[in-house]
C-alpha cells in the first residue's frame, strides 16, 4: 500500500521528570500500521498521510499520549512516567529492560527506596521476607559477615547453591572470604554483595530460577538477583543529596539456661569446676575462683545467680552517612557518592569502618556511539570477627560455658601478672581444654581485618540503525584481604604459649562480552508482530590466590613479630578458571499480548574434560496476557496473564579436579611433593539442571489487588560430589558424576494498595 503524504513531521520526546532522551518510543500514526521510533537522542521522522490527525506516542513505563497533528511539522513530546506499570518493567538478562507482562518466568521487583530506608549493613538482608522462594540465613559471625541467600531450595550437594548477584549486566564475585566447617564453626567472613552501598541502587529484580537465568548460564542455575545502580541525570547545575541513616540492634532471643545449681557437681561446690550442676545458689558465700597467687580480693563472695547471657550483650549501631552528587546534560551524565559507614555489634569488641566510593559517567560521543563507565572503590575494616559453632575460640561459647554464680564483674578480671612477670588468664579453670574466660577472647585473641575492592566496568553502544545496536563491555572485579590474628600468651589449648597468624588474599575477575540486538516492535509495516532477537559473546576470567604466614610458637610472649619464633610456617594457594560462552535469544510478540521467548547458550569450561568440556543447553517459554487479547480489562479484572516455560541449565565444578594435585613442601636438598588424597577425576560431566514452571498473574480493582501464582519443578542429575575411598587404594577420596536433586514448590504473592 502507498500512503499519499504531503508533508514530514519530526520531533523529540523526552522524559518530565527527569528531563532526558527517550530512545525506542514508538511512534504511530493512529489507525494505521505505519509508524517509526525514536532514535538514541530522543529524535524521530514520521511521514505523515495527507488525511491523518494524530500520532500516538508509546513507550514502557510511561504514559501514552495521543497529539493533535494539525498543520504542524514539528512535534516535541514530553512523557510522564505511568506510576501505575513502574512495577510491570523488569531488568533481564545482561541488564535489559522488559515489560513484565512480556516475559515467560517469576521474576519480582523490591523497592530499592525501601533498602536504603530501612538499612541493613549487607542489603542482601533487606530481602528477607519480601520475595516469594526466598530463603535467607544471617551469618552469627557479627558485623561484616556473609548471609547465605537460596532461591527454591538446594539444587547441588557439593556445589554452590546461591544465586548469582549481577551488578549493572555484570556478574560480580560473592564468595565468601572464608567459611566455617560444617563439623566444629569457624569464621564465616564476608561476601560480595555485602560491598553494595544500598544508596547507589537504582532497581532490584530476583530472578528465580533455570528459567529466568538460562542466558547467564552454570552461574545462574539457582537463580539471579540482578541489580542496576543510579546514573546522572540531566540537571540545571548540580543536584546534591546528603542523608544520614542510624539503626540499632538489641539481642532479642536468648537461649535459656539454669539458674538453680550453680558451679560444680553432684550438689558439691567445686571453684575450679566448668559444670554448673552444683548446690543451690541461695546466697551462701563459697571460696573464690581466682587462680592467681597474688589475689587480694575478698577470700570468699556470695553464691547467687547473675543474668550472665542477658548483660553481656550490648545496644549495637549502624550509622551511614552518604553523599551524592549528580548532573550533566544530554551529552554527558555523571554520578559521584561517598558513603562512610560506622558500626558496632551487639558483642563487645566486634567493630566495623567502610568507605565506598562511586563515579559513574555516561553520555553519547555521536548520534550513534554512546558510553557507560563506571568505577567503585570500597574499603572495609573489622574488629573481631567473631568465630561460630563449638570452636575454642568462639566467645559466645566462652559465655555459655560460665557458671551464672560467677558475675561478669568478676569475669572482666581476666588477666594477672604471675611472679616471672608474665601475663596469664585469669580462669577459674587454667589450662583447662575447652574453656577460657569470655572476655579474654574478646580482648586477648585481636582478629584485624582489611579488606578492599575495586570494580570497574566499560561500555559502547553503537546504534546502526532505529532497530540494530551493538553493545560491547569489558568488567574487571578485583579483591584484597589481609588478616592479623593475635593470640596472647596463655590461650588455652589453640595458642597456649601465644600465635601470630597472618593471611592475606586476592581475586580477580573478568567478563568481556558483547551484545548485537535486533529490535522491531512493528514487523511486516504492522503492529501485529514484533521481534527482539540478540546473539552475544562472554569471556570469563578468575584467578584466585591467598598467602598464609603464622608462628607455631612466640619466644617473647605478645611480641607480635613474624620472626618471633622458632620456625616460620608458610603456605601458599592459588586457582585459575576460565569459561568461554555463545548465546543467543529471541522474543517474538503477536498483537502485544502473546510472547515466545527462546534462547540457547553454550559453554566451554576449563573445569572439564577436553571430550566434555562443551555443553549446550535451550529455554523456551509462552506468556499470554488474557485480558489484552480478549479485550476484557475492567475496573474488577484489570490484568490476567498465564505463563509456563522450560529450561536447561549447565554446571561446571572447581578447577584441579581432572589431575593430581602435588602440595609441595621444605624437606630435604630440593623440597618434597605430595600428592594430594583425591583421585583424578575421568570423563566428568557438567552437571545439568532442567526446570518447568507455570503460573499466572492477576490485578483487580485497577492494580490496586494483585495475586501472582507459580508452581515450578526443577531437577538437577549428574551431581558432582566426592566419595570416600578404602585406603587401599592410596587415595582417600574420588569426584564423581552421581545423584538426581529434585525441588518443587508453589509461589503466591499477593499483593494490595489503596492508592
Amino acid at each position: 500500500m502507498i500512503w499519499a503524504q504531503d508533508r514530514i513531521v519530526t520531533g523529540n520526546v523526552i522524559s518530565v521528570e527527569e528531563a532526558i532522551e527517550l530512545p525506542g518510543v514508538n511512534v504511530l500514526v493512529q489507525g494505521t500500521t505505519q509508524g517509526t521510533t525514536t532514535d538514541v537522542d530522543g529524535n524521530y521522522s514520521l511521514g505523515v498521510p495527507a488525511d491523518a490527525t494524530n500520532l500516538v506516542y508509546s513507550f514502557v513505563g510511561f504514559q501514552s499520549q495521543v497529539i493533535a497533528i494539525g498543520n504542524r511539522s514539528i512535534i516535541d513530546i514530553r512523557l510522564e512516567e505511568d506510576i501505575t506499570a513502574l512495577d510491570e518493567i523488569v531488568v533481564t538478562a545482561f541488564g535489559l529492560e522488559r515489560e513484565k507482562k512480556a516475559i515467560t518466568y517469576s521474576a519480582q521487583n523490591v523497592d530499592a527506596e525501601n533498602l536504603a530506608i530501612a538499612r541493613e549493613l549487607n542489603v542482601v538482608n533487606s530481602l528477607a521476607g519480601k520475595v516469594a522462594g526466598l530463603d535467607l540465613t544471617k551469618s552469627s559471625a557479627g558485623v561484616g559477615s556473609a548471609s547465605r541467600v537460596i532461591l527454591r531450595g538446594n539444587r547441588s550437594v557439593a556445589g554452590n547453591n546461591q544465586p548469582l548477584y549481577i551488578v549493572d549486566g555484570t556478574p560480580i564475585q560473592n564468595n565468601a572470604s572464608s567459611n566455617p566447617s560444617a563439623e566444629n564453626g569457624g569464621y564465616q567472613g564476608g561476601d560480595g554483595i555485602s560491598d553494595i552501598n544500598p544508596d547507589d541502587i537504582e532497581s532490584v529484580t530476583v530472578l528465580k530460577g533455570p528459567n529466568a537465568t538460562a542466558l547467564y548460564g552454570a552461574r545462574a542455575a539457582n537463580g539471579a538477583i540482578v541489580i542496576t545502580t543510579k546514573k546522572g541525570a540531566v540537571n540545571q547545575g548540580i543536584g546534591v543529596v546528603f542523608n544520614t541513616n542510624a539503626s540499632i540492634d538489641k539481642a532479642l532471643i536468648l537461649t535459656n539456661f539454669q539458674n538453680v545449681y550453680g558451679q560444680g557437681s553432684k550438689e558439691t561446690y567445686v571453684k575450679n569446676g566448668e559444670l554448673s550442676w552444683g548446690p543451690k545458689m541461695t546466697g551462701q558465700m563459697v571460696d573464690h575462683w581466682s587462680p592467681n597467687p597474688n589475689y587480694d580480693g575478698p577470700a570468699q563472695y556470695a553464691f547467687s545467680p547473675h543474668n550472665n547471657i542477658e548483660d553481656f550483650f550490648q545496644t549495637g549501631f549502624n550509622l551511614a552517612n552518604t553523599l551524592s552528587l549528580s548532573g550533566g546534560s544530554d551529552k554527558v551524565r555523571g554520578y559521584f557518592s561517598y558513603t562512610n559507614t560506622i558500626t558496632e555489634g551487639i558483642v563487645p569488641t566486634n567493630k566495623l569502618k567502610r568507605n565506598n566510593v562511586n563515579v559513574r559517567v555516561d553520555g553519547n560521543l555521536t548520534d550513534k556511539l554512546s558510553f557507560d563507565m563506571k568505577l567503585t572503590y570500597y574499603n572495609q575494616h573489622v574488629d573481631n570477627r567473631l568465630a561460630s559453632g563449638d570452636r575454642e575460640n568462639n566467645p559466645i561459647r566462652a559465655l555459655y560455658r560460665q557458671p551464672s554464680n560467677i558475675s561478669l564483674d568478676q569475669a572482666r578480671d581476666f588477666e594477672y601478672i604471675d611472679d616471672t612477670g608474665t601475663p596469664r588468664q585469669h580462669y577459674w579453670n587454667p589450662n583447662t581444654n575447652g574453656g577460657e574466660n569470655v572476655y579474654w577472647m574478646l580482648y586477648r585473641t585481636v582478629r584485624n581485618e582489611d579488606r578492599s575492592r575495586v570494580f570497574g566496568l566499560g561500555s559502547l553502544k553503537y546504534q546502526f540503525t532505529d532497530n540494530i545496536s551493538l553493545m560491547i563491555r569489558s568488567a574487571f572485579d578485583q579483591i584484597f584481604e589481609n588478616v592479623n590474628y593475635k593470640l596472647y600468651n596463655d590461650t588455652y589449648i589453640i595458642a597456649p604459649a601465644g600465635n601470630l597468624v597472618l593471611d592475606d588474599g586476592r581475586f580477580l575477575e573478568m567478563n568481556n562480552d558483547f551484545l548485537l540486538n535486533y529490535n522491531n516492535m512493528n514487523m511486516f509495516g504492522g503492529d501485529t508482530w514484533s521481534l527482539n532477537f540478540s546473539i552475544g559473546g562472554n569471556l570469563l576470567y578468575q584467578k584466585f590466590e591467598t598467602h598464609n604466614t603464622r608462628t607455631d610458637r612466640l619466644l617473647k610472649p605478645n611480641l607480635f613479630v613474624i620472626n618471633n619464633t622458632s620456625a616460620i610456617q608458610a603456605s601458599q594457594d592459588f586457582s585459575e578458571r576460565k569459561l568461554n560462552s555463545l548465546y543467543g535469544f529471541a522474543t517474538i510478540g503477536f498483537n502485544n499480548y502473546l510472547f515466545l521467548d527462546l534462547t540457547g547458550r553454550n559453554d566451554w569450561s576449563s573445569t572439564l574434560p577436553k571430550e566434555n568440556w562443551s555443553y549446550f543447553y535451550p529455554s523456551v517459554g509462552l506468556s499470554w496476557v488474557v485480558t489484552d487479547m480478549l479485550n476484557t480489562a475492567s475496573g474488577f479484572l484489570t490484568f490476567a496473564k498465564v505463563r509456563g516455560s522450560y529450561a536447561e541449565v549447565g554446571n561446571d565444578t572447581d578447577p584441579y579436579r581432572l589431575a593430581s594435585v602435588i602440595n609441595f613442601s621444605a624437606g630435604g636438598n630440593f623440597g618434597y611433593g605430595d600428592r594430594g588424597g583425591s583421585l583424578p577425576a575421568e570423563n566428568l560431566l557438567p552437571e545439568k539442571t532442567k526446570a518447568w514452571e507455570f503460573g499466572f498473574d492477576t490485578r483487580f480493582f485497577d492494580n490496586r489487588l494483585g495475586l501472582d501464582f507459580t508452581w515450578y519443578k526443577t531437577n538437577t542429575f549428574n551431581q558432582l560430589l566426592s566419595i570416600p575411598l578404602p585406603q587401599a587404594s592410596g587415595y582417600t577420596s574420588k569426584f564423581i558424576n552421581a545423584g538426581n536433586i529434585q525441588n518443587d514448590g508453589i509461589e503466591i504473592v499477593l499483593n494490595g494498595t489503596t492508592g
